[in-house]
């Protein structure tokens, strides 16, 4: 997911990113992603104008992180969407 928020009208929106277009994304604006190590998860976040623009995105080393909560925590279950489905 790709919210982005517009300061200059107060507005808040998002977009979704294969995880094919994010990879040409980001060489093409140059943005790379950081691990959060609080979150378990890759995160990037940039300005366009008055616009800040986020990404957040799973891949194996983020859903290994949520998959070891659930066998820790003996949940039932976990759920994902995929966009698209």
């Amino acid at each position: 997911v790709y919210p982005h928020m517009d300061r200059a009208k107060g507005q808040m929106s998002s977009s979704v990113l294969s995880y094919g277009k994010t990879g040409k994304f980001m060489c093409r604006q140059h943005i790379f992603p950081q691990w959060l190590s609080d979150e378990k998860q890759y995160f990037m976040q940039w300005k366009e104008g008055d616009t800040v623009k986020q990404v957040w995105l799973e891949e194996e080393h983020s859903i290994t992180a949520k998959m070891s909560l659930a066998v820790q925590y003996h949940l039932a279950g976990v759920a994902f969407w995929r966009y698209g489905f």
